[in-house]
């Protein structure tokens, strides 16, 4: 592989990587935003799986949130060189940062009254 070709292939994994870190912390800030707003019985979950996982205790919900998409992320990263599972990384990573706007806008709109 020519230098240029190594340099171009480890800035794109380095940008994969950082849109994988900021899948990591965007799904655990959507964990902290639905634990709050499930504690303060402003919101439900939706998903059956995970609304049992909270009856269960807010810890098991934070767990099985993290560990999901944990595994899902390692999965992925394993298969970094597929363009499909680079896609996937992208796609996942703006797909959090929607849902913790969308908290976000509904806690402003919650403390606007």
């Amino acid at each position: 592989m020519v230098a240029r070709e190594r340099v171009s292939a480890g800035l794109a994994e380095a940008s994969l990587l950082r849109r994988a870190t900021a899948l990591l912390l965007l799904n655990l800030l959507d964990g902290l935003f639905t634990v709050g707003f499930l504690q303060v019985n402003v919101a439900e979950e939706a998903n059956p799986l995970m609304r049992l996982a909270y009856d269960t205790s807010p810890l098991a919900f934070m767990a099985a949130k993290l560990l999901a998409v944990q595994g899902g992320v390692l999965v992925l990263w394993s298969q970094r060189q597929v363009p499909l599972a680079q896609s996937a990384l992208r796609g996942a990573a703006w797909l959090y940062g929607g849902l913790v706007a969308w908290h976000l806008a509904f806690l402003a709109r919650l403390l606007v009254g």
